[in-house]
């Protein structure tokens, strides 16, 4: 496995459902050994080892902060995280997990999709709907990518 890809988030939270969504369709599209795709509710902190063992990982999640639709692709870099255990992980979190009790980590990307409805419902909205082959582009992209261990 070089690759991991994670979609999380609640589908039964409106848009939060993107990044399941999402890598749903990637694992019905790629057929890679190589390529290791997860769904999961929320990030946990036993997905830092494998990160440690991949040479790329990608999240996959829904954002509050962009406009409904509109992707955007960030590189994760290892940093102290504002946050504490007894709460949801994040990319930056499972870094440091990784660097602390593995020694390694993968080169991180965040492709995240902004969400219109985060309430308690099921579906996606329409302007989500519409990005998401704008992200899985995205995806592809930088699967297509050079990428170095860290």
């Amino acid at each position: 496995m070089r690759i991991v890809i994670v979609g999380y988030g609640n589908p039964l939270r409106g848009d939060d459902g993107v990044g399941p969504e999402i890598a749903r369709r990637l694992a019905a599209e790629i057929d890679d050994p190589e390529v290791h795709i997860l769904i999961e509710l929320q990030l946990r902190p036993e997905l830092a080892e494998l990160l440690s063992r991949a040479e790329l990982a990608i999240f996959i999640d829904a954002s509050s902060e962009s406009q409904p639709g509109e992707v955007r692709v960030e590189e994760v870099h290892l940093s102290e995280p504002e946050q504490s255990f007894t709460h949801q992980f994040a990319p930056p979190m499972l870094l440091m997990t990784a660097k602390v009790l593995y020694g390694r980590i993968a080169r991180t990307y965040l492709v995240s999709i902004g969400g219109q409805n985060f309430g308690l419902s099921e579906g996606l909205s329409e302007a989500v709907k519409q990005g998401i082959p704008k992200a899985i582009q995205a995806v592809r992209q930088l699967l297509e990518r050079p990428y170095h261990h860290r």
